[in-house]
């Protein structure tokens, strides 16, 4: 424990304590001046109390020096030399080493309150604290790789999702923003949620649509697609990702404080398999986690969810929006991706060439327009 004091502190702290508690940490000292030996005892006065209003019971001699033995005091001065070292040192914590100076400065207002306060805090609350302050920090070293590993990961399903947004016809490549997109990421500002649908609905596609619109907007994002982790353990699915931790202690230990989002595409893949265990004990975890900043949004079929209670019941609550509801899940927070509309489906025949055929062989959705709306010649040739 190390208690810091300023310019202005009386010198029975900065003084006579500091000699006292370097003299009774050293392995043999002579008997202390009296000065020192009352700041000890009224140091050790103050600890016996706390420690009685903790633990409801006197602390013995031996447990007071265990204490002492770990105290240290330094003198820093807050408008001098000390504070230009100290921002020299948050260069190495802050992603820009311009956001140093800011940092220290909302160090210095947040112990300012909590002294004012008489309260403490923690490296998870100060790492909070600042983010909430705009101050970027890095995340902590023993972290810090797998979280470029796990960012790293999540780019490269990104670009795979990324595909079934994509409609190519011939050498033009159309993009339709379906309508469930902007309902999904107002949900997932509000909390974790589950996108239901019939197989080629196009759940991944608003998976992906969605999760880049939370990410331009500033926000953490993480995709994982299950269908290419198919895992049998929590370990297992560390190792795939290469992570040193399991991905529980990363999301906890990653930087930031705004909301922050985890993408689970198709959770049908584990049907019946171990991975459908794996994935329900990440998602629990990361639902539990402190402060509940991460949300997630995951995937599955209709029929996959209506057979698993357990999903369920990682999701419940009240469906955010009436106008995306499958009215079989009356208490799971989910939003239902239906099939194309005929304005979705409006503007694909609007954006492809008019010399070019549509081709349904790499349409998004196109399972959904075979299966629907009895293909009605929609793209006469």
């Amino acid at each position: 424990m190390l208690i810091a004091v300023g310019p202005d502190a009386p010198s029975t702290i900065k003084r006579d304590l500091a000699l006292a508690l370097n003299s009774t940490q050293a392995p043999a000292t002579a008997p202390l001046p009296q000065s020192q030996q009352q700041a000890l005892d009224k140091l050790r006065t103050l600890l016996a109390s706390a420690w009685q209003q903790i633990n409801g019971a006197v602390p013995t001699n031996d447990e007071l020096d265990s204490l002492i033995r770990l105290l240290s005091i330094i003198d820093f001065n807050l408008d001098g030399p000390d504070r230009t070292a100290a921002v020299e040192t948050l260069v190495h914590v802050t992603e820009a080493a311009a956001d140093a100076l800011a940092a220290f400065a909302a160090v210095e207002q947040l112990c300012a309150r909590l002294m004012a306060t008489r309260r403490g805090t923690n490296a998870g609350d100060l790492r909070q604290a600042l983010a909430s302050r705009g101050v970027r920090l890095r995340a902590a070293p023993r972290y810090r790789p797998d979280v470029d590993r796990l960012r790293n990961y999540s780019t490269r399903v990104q670009a795979h999702l990324t595909q079934y947004e994509e409609t190519r016809i011939g050498d033009v490549e159309i993009k339709i923003e379906r309508d469930c997109t902007a309902a999904t990421v107002d949900a997932a500002n509000g909390g974790s949620l589950v996108l239901v649908g019939e197989p080629g609905a196009g759940k991944s596609a608003v998976v992906s649509a969605a999760a880049e619109h939370l990410r331009a907007s500033g926000n953490e994002v993480i995709e994982l697609a299950v269908d290419h982790l198919l895992v049998e353990s929590l370990d297992e699915l560390r190792i795939t990702l290469e992570l040193e931790h399991g991905v529980r202690e990363v999301l906890e230990n990653w930087p930031g404080a705004g909301p922050a989002f985890l993408f689970i595409d198709a959770l049908d893949a584990t049907r019946g398999g171990r991975s459908e265990a794996v994935f329900r004990s990440l998602i629990a975890e990361v639902l539990e986690l402190p402060g509940h900043r991460w949300r997630v949004i995951a995937s599955i079929r209709t029929f996959d969810l209506k057979l698993g209670e357990q999903f369920k019941n990682l999701f419940e609550g009240r469906p955010p929006s009436a106008r995306y509801v499958d009215p079989a899940f009356p208490r799971v927070r989910h939003l239902h991706v239906p099939r194309w509309s005929d304005d979705e489906l409006n503007q694909l025949n609007t954006g492809r060439p008019r010399s070019q055929p549509l081709s349904m062989a790499r349409a998004v959705g196109c399972a959904t327009l075979l299966a629907c709306r009895s293909t009605r010649a929609c793209w006469p040739t």
